[in-house]
């Protein structure tokens, strides 16, 4: 905690004194990014909200303070992006329960204070710096979350995890084609009895999008994550996967190693600015011959999403979106549980991890002072009880329930059900009142819950942290 409060003092430090005109330009030069005057741009922008949370027929009172810093350096070859977001919650009961057994926060990550109950502390420091080297490359380093995909979700990264460490490089084929290689250091974050244990782990992902006009575009994503060290060594970075240029898989298997490789690929197909539809597929591991047996081989592993996007030009300030996700059981898991695909115990993909069905979809109306917004949430999952049956991503796929007869839904079937809904007024042009309503229901054969949620907020600048989605 002093760390970040320390972080944010140097931040809030470093825009006072280049908000003061002489002293700029007594320092710009002195910096290293060189930065014009015009190109510094500092937020400061807050939300506070309090509301009642009633589940098991009990009531309690919950609340939530978020503060976020935010400063943009740049000129024409650099730009340097801080970013720090602390927040404190007092959470509902669903929240609390999440907490609980995985002892992260979706969106934020591992909380600064596990052990406090129903009141965490989080944060999410980030800080981006990219350089231009020249027309065809982009290099940028940092600590942020990422997205790969189209989509609300994304079955590849997506930005529902926390943030993490990562190097990359942005590489531009004419017009049309952009190559990029990203590199991470993360952490598998596993629960033991009494504690938990980090164990560190590296990943790579390369991605080649082709733009084939104004309407098309394709993306191919190629993903392997290997773990720092085991009983046998300590390999640390791999030189194999450092080449940008190299596929993983066969210098996987060149190598005889046993590293986690994935495949996807991502579409988009936009009409129009009106309307648009897109899709994604993950393929963890697949054999075409047991796909046509359809005997239910717990080895394909893989999952499908599809969406679609509408703004009527009839209603101006309203957009309508839908879309609808599946992966199999085992999907993201590995023989090795540090090497699943997960970052401090949140998948780095869909939150729901594996072995599910889930259809979203959410309405934004925006007019001269209000804004409204409502999102639906479906899903239907399975959850491991005492057997292994691919729900759970941070479980080795060792020893599954059964070899053939595997099928989504499998285990502990839970259907969820989610409704969030935010009427927002515009007191000024910088600060809102809100007020925002949730009911949770999540139907299943062991430990059925339920849960409404109803609190009304001020916010500066933010839109609203809170992916209560899951």
């Amino acid at each position: 905690m002093k760390k970040i409060i320390a972080l944010f003092s140097l931040l809030v430090a470093w825009n006072v004194a280049f908000s003061q005109d002489s002293l700029f330009k007594e320092l710009r030069h002195a910096t290293l990014l060189k930065v014009e005057k015009d190109s510094v741009i500092s937020k400061f922008n807050f939300e506070v909200a309090a509301g009642l949370d009633r589940s098991r027929e009990i009531s309690n009172l919950g609340y939530s303070a978020v503060l976020n810093y935010s400063n943009v350096f740049q000129n024409e070859k650099n730009k340097l992006t801080l970013s720090l977001t602390g927040a404190v919650f007092h959470f509902p009961e669903f929240n609390r329960r999440y907490l609980d057994s995985l002892g992260t926060l979706p969106g934020f990550g591992r909380v600064l204070t596990p052990d406090s109950g129903a009141t965490a502390f989080a944060a999410i420091p980030a800080i981006v710096y990219s350089r231009k080297l020249n027309n065809h490359f982009t290099l940028s380093v940092g600590n942020s979350r990422q997205n790969l995909g189209y989509g609300y979700r994304s079955l590849v990264l997506s930005s529902s995890a926390s943030a993490l460490p990562f190097l990359m490089l942005e590489t531009k084929i004419g017009k049309k084609i952009t190559f990029t290689n990203l590199w991470s250091r993360t952490h598998s974050l596993q629960r033991m009895e009494n504690h938990f244990d980090l164990n560190p782990k590296y990943f790579a992902v390369h991605t080649l999008e082709w733009k084939i006009n104004k309407k098309w575009s394709v993306s191919a994503h190629e993903m392997v994550v290997w773990q720092a060290r085991d009983s046998a060594s300590h390999r640390e970075l791999d030189l194999h996967y450092l080449n940008p240029f190299l596929f993983y898989r066969p210098a996987e298997f060149s190598q005889g190693s046993a590293d986690n490789v994935l495949l996807g690929g991502s579409w988009k197909y936009a009409h129009s600015q009106e309307f648009g539809i897109y899709g994604q597929v993950i393929l963890d591991e697949f054999l075409l011959s047991e796909i046509r047996n359809r005997n239910g081989w717990w080895g394909n592993k893989f999952g499908m999403q599809f969406g679609m996007y509408v703004v009527p030009k009839k209603v101006a300030g309203l957009s309508l979106f839908t879309e609808w996700s599946f992966v199999r059981p085992f999907t993201y898991t590995h023989g090795s549980d540090v090497q699943a695909w997960e970052h401090m115990g949140q998948p780095l993909a869909h939150p729901l991890g594996a072995n599910f069905y889930e259809w979203y979809t959410s309405a934004k109306y925006s007019g001269d002072k209000w804004n409204y917004s409502a999102s639906i949430v479906w899903a239907a999952f399975g959850r491991d009880t005492n057997r292994n049956v691919g729900g759970n991503i941070f479980q080795s796929y060792v020893n599954p329930w059964s070899v053939y007869g595997n099928n989504i839904l499998q285990g502990n079937r839970s259907t969820l059900f989610v409704v969030n809904a935010e009427a927002a007024y515009q007191v000024t042009p910088k600060l809102q009142v809100f007020g925002f309503a949730r009911y949770r229901s999540e139907d299943r054969r062991v430990d059925p819950f339920k849960e409404a949620w109803l609190m009304v907020g001020i916010r500066k600048g933010l839109c609203s942290v809170r992916r209560w989605d899951y």
